[in-house]
């Protein structure tokens, strides 16, 4: 079974493919994002949006969607590194002086509905089994949702936003670079009613500790 063609389809709609596929939307293409999860949907995740970032959402018009719903900016972080403390602010970023540490089932879902709102297609719950080609060009993708016969969609472009151990990239033989052993582990967890205004990073030898003001609320 085949389907319509679209300019491009994106594999994986979290932070990387919800905004490309938004962006594109934008542009006037028929854009397909497509994802293996609904959302919201949590993830593991560095949990960190840094000023840059926030500026970028700024620019899309997305960021008071985070602030509306109990994120608040972190303007001030205080590091201690046992012998040496250092309190400052951000630099501004093309007018946002902030980080943010949003929920993934917060930041995920803003993304994917401003894809939406842009004109994309979002298929949610839809699992990529391969990605088609024909001559040697990538040509789309074949997949299915939960119960239902499985599908080919076409495109001329075929971008991949799926993670480290990509469908994709596996599919084109994509290089591998930068790669490096696991050296250290992390992990993170929400507390409710610690009075922290600020960013505040403790390192000692061997580890480090950090507490953010997070999404006060998700959907």
């Amino acid at each position: 079974m085949s389907a319509g063609r679209y300019d491009v389809i994106v594999v994986g709609a979290r932070v990387a493919g919800a905004a490309t596929a938004m962006l594109l939307a934008r542009q006037g293409l028929r854009v397909l994002a497509v994802d293996r999860v609904s959302f919201p949907s949590d993830t593991i995740s560095s949990h960190q949006l840094q000023v840059p970032g926030a500026a970028l959402l700024h620019q899309w018009g997305l960021l008071g969607k985070l602030t509306a719903a109990g994120t608040p900016p972190t303007r001030r972080v205080r590091f201690d590194a046992g012998g040496l403390v250092m309190d400052g602010q951000f630099p501004a970023h093309d007018g946002v002086d902030a980080l943010y540490s949003p929920r993934r089932t917060l930041l995920d879902s803003v993304l994917v509905e401003a894809a939406r709102e842009a004109g994309a297609e979002i298929r949610e719950n839809f699992r990529v089994t391969r990605v088609t080609a024909s001559g040697g060009r990538v040509t789309g993708i074949r997949g299915s949702a939960p119960g239902c016969p499985e599908v080919t969609e076409t495109a001329t472009l075929v971008i991949g936003a799926d993670g480290k151990r990509s469908l994709v990239a596996a599919a084109v033989g994509a290089r591998r670079y930068r790669e490096r052993p696991v050296r250290s582990f992390a992990s993170y967890s929400y507390w409710a009613g610690v009075p922290v205004s600020a960013g505040e990073l403790y390192q000692r030898p061997g580890r480090a500790v950090a507490v953010f003001p997070p999404t006060t609320s998700s959907p």
